[in-house]
């Protein structure tokens, strides 16, 4: 994964939620300057200090082992339907273009029950029998959910 990519998209995401990057600076307490020299580049992403990258993203979850993991499969999808699948609880696919699908939306179809959780060999039919992604999003996902089996 690229982190800093990871960074600079929400980091993106972050301004367009806010309004602008004044409104962001008002939200996080970080001055305007610091926002705007990380958007247009002029500081490094990856030298970002902890505490601004915490107060740019208040929800941000960070886990530095494997079985700090919660239960459940994530996975990472990024391209055109960016986002990620969880098996936590109800399934749910989140994509920047359509926003929370639940099992019985639109991956799912009339016969599933929505916002139930699902096994990841169920997960697999889904995604593969999924109109709402692509192929080559369908591939990446399947790639990662092989490698959270490894």
């Amino acid at each position: 994964m690229n982190y800093e990519r990871e960074v600079k998209r929400a980091l993106a995401r972050a301004i367009r939620e806010a309004g602008n990057m004044s409104r962001l600076q008002e939200k996080t307490g970080l001055p305007y300057s610091v926002i705007n020299k990380l958007n247009n580049g002029q500081n490094q992403i990856r030298r970002m200090p902890l505490e601004t990258l915490w107060r740019l993203f208040p929800e941000l979850e960070m886990r530095f082992f494997r079985d700090e993991r919660p239960s459940g499969v994530t996975v990472r999808n990024e391209g055109a339907n960016a986002g990620s699948i969880r098996n936590q609880g109800p399934t749910i696919i989140h994509g920047d273009n359509h926003g929370d699908i639940r099992i019985g939306d639109t991956i799912g179809g009339a016969n599933a029950a929505a916002g139930r959780g699902c096994s990841v060999e169920e997960l697999r039919k889904l995604v593969v029998n999924s109109e709402a992604l692509s192929d080559g999003s369908k591939v990446r996902i399947m790639k990662i959910l092989l490698e959270e089996e490894a």
